[in-house]
């Protein structure tokens, strides 16, 4: 039966993508959705940006007869993340009329949807993917190691928990190899219990949760490629330290850090990782040292964000950092327990150079956000935007017709905005 532009067949085609849609999004359902709404954008270019308020933060204090003449008063700083609209995804699909007549049914239609959304819901989580990847500051594990035990899924939970997370559990996203290997190490946690053994065959989780830790298999994670600065052993901070309050970072997030001790022309990546292992990581609730397995403190740790120009001839280098190095009188904000110096060590903890590796990504629910826009329809098409219930999806559908070539086009299109909302409440994680 040929087809008909119509809305109503146009709506059907809809509903047939929606519910083919929703069936493969693994990574977008780990991330916050609520918070950023498509009221904030009307068919933005890519790039622009929508700004969502961050949560305000307080130090309590202690006083022997609650006089506060010498404690350091809570400022309200009102600090905002940025949103921003991303590339348009589009599937185009274009036949003729003697295909049409001949060949497509209503059966063909649906398959085409079917395989236009997982196309489509591809490109969009491996993009979504790779923004985590270089968006979250945190390391654990040894880089490069694979994961291949439940230990290596624990040490999130206990990472999460050392470092002040808020409630919530934290979701694990490895690789397919990655979950093959948990379970086949999860046959002996269970003795003879054939759930538990069935479990981690089937869906590779102990009752959804392990460690407190959501373990969910990503095919999307996206490669890193390291730049060409790891090889440098001795590269310091360049003499100046970097401003380190709220107020310079409650709008980004980010820190800028001068180096030095590059070979000329070395270069850094977006998604290159760093640490200070004199620099220690503060509890955020109880504003403490932040404590790791081996009773040592947690070294401050950070990902580039921003592709750097080249190391100079002084090996000298400007790199702008996500995950906010924080140190100040009262406290309230603070990421670190004491200032970064004039010349502090800094490592590089990426991998060998332009080594290429796939690292898998936990993250807090509050880490990321994402939304969509919603886009307008086309005119002089038979067009549909489909918005869900609470806002947090939305996606057009739109077919016509060329009076000239006889050629019918269909087109699905979503356009997402994403946001690090704190990028310390997630990272890449690797094997022990």
């Amino acid at each position: 039966m040929a087809t008909t532009l119509t809305s109503n067949y146009v709506n059907r085609l809809a509903s047939g993508f929606l519910k083919a849609w929703n069936s493969q999004m693994v990574f977008s359902k780990t991330v916050n959705r609520s918070v950023i709404t498509d009221n904030d954008f009307r068919n933005p270019a890519s790039g622009d940006t929508a700004f969502v308020r961050r949560p305000w933060d307080f130090t309590a204090v202690e006083t022997a007869r609650g006089d506060l003449t010498s404690s350091t008063m809570n400022t309200l700083q009102r600090g905002r993340a940025s949103a921003v609209a991303q590339n348009v995804i589009t599937v185009p699909i274009q036949w003729d009329l003697i295909d049409e007549s001949q060949d497509l049914n209503d059966e063909d239609l649906g398959m085409i949807m079917s395989a236009a959304s997982s196309r489509l819901a591809t490109k969009f989580e491996t993009n979504l993917a790779a923004y985590a990847k270089n968006n979250l500051g945190h390391t654990l594990g040894t880089v490069t190691n694979t994961v291949s035990q439940w230990s290596d899924v624990a040490q999130i939970g206990s990472f999460a928990s050392a470092m002040g997370f808020p409630e919530g559990r934290c979701t694990g996203l490895f690789d397919p190899y990655s979950i093959e290997r948990l379970a086949n190490a999860q046959n002996g946690l269970a003795g003879n219990s054939g759930t538990l053994v069935t479990s981690a065959w089937e869906r590779a989780a102990i009752a959804g949760n392990f460690g407190n830790v959501d373990a969910r298999m990503c095919d999307t994670l996206a490669a890193h490629t390291t730049g060409a600065g790891y090889d440098n052993a001795t590269v310091v901070i360049d003499g100046v330290a970097p401003t380190q309050t709220y107020l310079a970072a409650k709008d980004t997030y980010q820190t800028t850090l001068a180096l030095t001790g590059f070979a000329n022309g070395d270069t850094l990546l977006i998604g290159d990782r760093l640490s200070i292992p004199s620099i220690y990581f503060v509890n955020q609730k109880t504003k403490t040292l932040s404590v790791g397995r081996d009773g040592a403190p947690l070294p401050y740790q950070c990902v580039v964000t921003a592709t750097p120009t080249a190391a100079d001839a002084n090996g000298d280098m400007t790199v702008v950092v996500q995950g906010p190095a924080i140190f100040e009188a009262n406290g309230q904000y603070d990421t670190i327990s004491a200032a970064i110096g004039t010349s502090n060590g800094v490592s590089i903890i990426s991998g060998a150079e332009s080594t290429v590796n796939v690292p898998s990504i936990f993250m807090h629910p509050e880490a990321l956000g994402l939304a969509f826009v919603r886009l307008s329809k086309l005119y002089g098409q038979e067009s549909r935007v489909i918005t869900s219930k609470d806002g947090s999806f939305s996606m057009r559908l739109s077919m016509g017709s060329d009076m000239t070539t006889a050629e019918t086009t269909l087109r699905i299109d979503m356009q997402p905005v994403f946001s690090t909302f704190n990028p310390l409440l997630g990272g890449v994680v690797w094997g022990n």
